[in-house]
Parts: structure tokens; sequence; C-alpha cells
């Protein structure tokens, strides 16, 4: 008899687990708008549970059917960690956006200001003039290479950017 004891306690306790963690919700089920898993929701059920064990008096469910009152004090203990949790999650939720803004500004001051010749100009079509000055002289794509299969050096052509 205690063998069974044993075994129905562990199988209620295993049911309330269960139950406690359809309120976090998965791909299919909605959670609770305070419940996030990111945010340590299984573990603050399992505290409130902990905590409301000798106002519930027993287990949640009882054959695999929950027990409404039960669970409504655990509802109500949620309740009231709810604000902490909004306000919590609002302050961070400021922060990332501080700290992003702040990223943005250093990436903003740190980005070269480049101009490509200083006397480029632009033209009603939007194209720079300079650029073609500036680049209009023969480039050398590599010069003299040793070949590493033969030892012997090649002129690499050269080319013209027009």
């Amino acid at each position: 008899k205690q063998w069974y004891q044993r075994r129905v306690a562990i199988t209620a306790g295993i049911d309330d687990w269960v139950f406690l963690c359809f309120f976090v919700g998965n791909d299919f089920l909605a959670h609770l708008p305070s419940l996030e898993i990111r945010e340590g929701a299984i573990d603050r059920l399992v505290r409130l549970y902990k905590d409301t064990v000798d106002k519930t008096r027993g287990y949640l469910c009882k054959d695999g059917f929950p027990d409404l009152r039960k669970v409504q004090i655990i509802m109500c203990e949620l309740g009231k960690m709810e604000d902490e949790i909004f306000k919590a999650r609002y302050e961070k939720e400021q922060m990332f956006r501080r700290r992003d803004k702040e990223k943005k500004k250093r990436e903003k001051m740190q980005k070269p200001h480049w101009t490509p010749n200083r006397q480029s100009t632009a033209n009603a079509n939007g194209a720079v003039s300079g650029l073609y000055k500036q680049f209009s002289q023969p480039v050398a794509l590599g010069g003299d290479k040793k070949d590493p299969w033969d030892g012997k050096k090649k002129k690499v052509p050269t080319a013209t950017l027009r």
C-alpha cells in the first residue's frame, strides 16, 4: 500500500507540473502575458506552487482534472506579481532601445567621410565627373608574377577602366 501512495503522489505531482506548464504556453497554445519562458516563467510558477501549497492543501489536479479553486489561489498570487513583471520588462526594453540608439550614433561617428576627388562634381544626371579623371589611367592587375608551376616570370596584362 505504501508504494501505491508514493506512486499516486508522484503522478499527482507530474499532473500539477504539466498543468502549470500550460500557462507558459507552447507552439500551439498561447501563454499568459506575464509568463515568458525567457524571463524565467517556469521557475516563477514553481516558486508560486511551493509558496501556495499550504493554502491549496494538496495537489492542483486530481485524477487528471484541475481543481479550479486551488488554481485560482495560484493565479491570484501571480496577479500580484504582474505589475512588477511588466515594469521590469518595460525597463529592459527601454534599455535595449537606448543601447541600440547609442550604437547607431557611434557607428555614424566612425563612418569615414570619403570623397573620391576634391574636383569631383555631380552633373545634372547625378554622375560624378571627377571619378572618370581619377580612374582613366591604366591600372596594373598584377604586374610580373612568378608562375608557381614552372618558376617562369609571366607578364600580367594591364587594363584601363573607362
